[in-house]
Parts: structure tokens; C-alpha cells; sequence
């Protein structure tokens, strides 16, 4: 188990420092070293008073992607500094607070750092959902390097790509997928952290966490399932 543990950490580790390398040539190539065109910021994006002073990329004749908005939700998840105004439907969108909150939380609060944050906590992403597909693979009987199918997910390509919260879910999913492997009481909490963290990243994990329940319901456990 220790073994499988260290290989599954040092592929993640190959597997993030591999995501970061595409990412830097990306920007370095494509957008000259802009990192924040990795946000993929539209022409029209309202712009709040306090980002007004940063070299924002700006791809003229498009709308964007949800990257754009998870970046204002990253420099004002409080809504206190006017992204609430700039975010169309932003009710909605504060709902996947996950990601933005996290790289807010990294940079603690400072403006300057955000993007550096940010980008730091899709990759953590690309680490966690690397080493939880590697370990569920190997509890399946497949080898652990299986774990590297994870670059290839859809969610992951597109938040390297565009900054957005969908490896947050993929990589809670396998490690959901993991952790319902083991029978244990701790197991339970973590699921239940795991499942947490999923529905805070994405909507769209709803439908996971009430399989889950009437999974538990159909094995008479009523209080988890509750």
C-alpha cells in the first residue's frame, strides 16, 4: 500500500509539472506571456475599479469563456468590490465557488496574487485527479499509470485551457469513485467531505450525491443517507 502510494504521488507530481509545461508554452507562444489569456476574457467583460490597473488579455471578436467570470469571483468572493454587478446571472455563478474561493484563499486576500493562485489551484487539481484515478485504478486490478487517462478527460483539458471549475468535479468524482472502494467509518466522512467540495465546485454533482443516498438508503443506512 505504501508502495502503490509513493508511485501514485510521483505520477501525479510527473503528470502536474507535464499540465504546467503545456500551459507555460501556451501563453508563451500564443499570447506572449499573458497568463490571463487563459481566463479568455471577452471585449465587452465589464471590468470592476480594482482590476482596471492589470494587463488583461483580451481575445477581440469572441465572448469568452466561463473562465472570465470564475477570475472576478477569484479577486471578490465576498461581493464587496462590484463583481457581483459585472457577472450576468451572478447568483448562479457564485454557486460554484469552489476554485475562485480556494486560489482567494492561497493568495490570502491580495489582489496581486490572485492569478498565480488561481493557476496553482487548477494544477493541485491535475495532482489530486491524477493520484485518485492512479490508486482506483490499482484497486481495480489495472495497473496505477492508468492514472495519466485523467490529462485526458475532457473537464481537465478544458480548465487548463480556460481557467474553469470542471477538474475540481472531475477529480472529486475519482476521488469519490476511490473512497466508496473502502467499507470503513472514516471513509464515510471523507466521502461526505469529498461529496461537499464536489457540489461547491459544480451544480452538476447533485445528481452523484443523490445516488449516493439511495445507495445508502438500499443499505438500510438511514443517517448517512439523511
Amino acid at each position: 500500500e505504501v508502495t502503490i502510494t509513493r508511485k501514485a504521488l510521483l505520477l501525479a507530481l510527473f503528470a502536474t509539472l507535464f499540465a504546467w509545461a503545456c500551459q507555460a508554452l501556451t501563453v508563451h507562444f500564443n499570447y506572449g506571456g499573458n497568463w490571463t489569456a487563459l481566463f479568455c476574457i471577452r471585449p465587452g467583460m465589464p471590468v470592476p475599479n480594482f482590476l482596471k490597473s492589470e494587463n488583461l488579455y483580451i481575445f477581440q471578436n469572441s465572448e469568452g469563456y466561463d473562465g472570465q467570470v470564475f477570475h472576478l469571483i477569484a479577486h471578490d468572493p465576498w461581493m464587496q468590490k462590484g463583481s457581483v454587478e459585472a457577472i450576468a446571472g451572478a447568483s448562479f455563478r457564485y454557486q460554484r465557488i469552489l476554485v475562485p474561493a480556494l486560489a482567494w484563499m492561497l493568495a490570502l486576500g491580495r489582489d496581486p496574487w490572485i492569478h498565480a493562485a488561481y493557476f496553482a489551484v487548477i494544477l493541485a487539481f491535475v495532482f489530486l485527479g491524477v493520484y485518485w484515478t492512479a490508486l482506483f485504478a490499482d484497486r481495480m486490478g489495472r495497473s496505477y499509470r492508468y492514472g495519466l487517462l485523467f490529462l485526458l478527460v475532457p473537464a481537465t483539458i478544458v480548465s487548463l485551457d480556460r481557467m474553469t471549475a470542471d477538474i475540481a468535479l472531475a477529480a472529486m468524482t475519482a476521488a469519490f469513485a476511490y473512497y466508496t472502494l473502502e467499507v470503513t467509518g472514516r471513509s464515510f466522512w471523507k466521502i461526505l467531505l469529498i461529496l461537499t467540495c464536489a457540489v461547491l465546485a459544480r451544480e452538476t454533482a447533485l445528481p452523484m450525491i443523490g445516488a449516493y443516498a439511495i445507495y445508502l438508503l438500499t443499505r438500510r443506512r438511514l443517517v448517512q443517507a439523511v
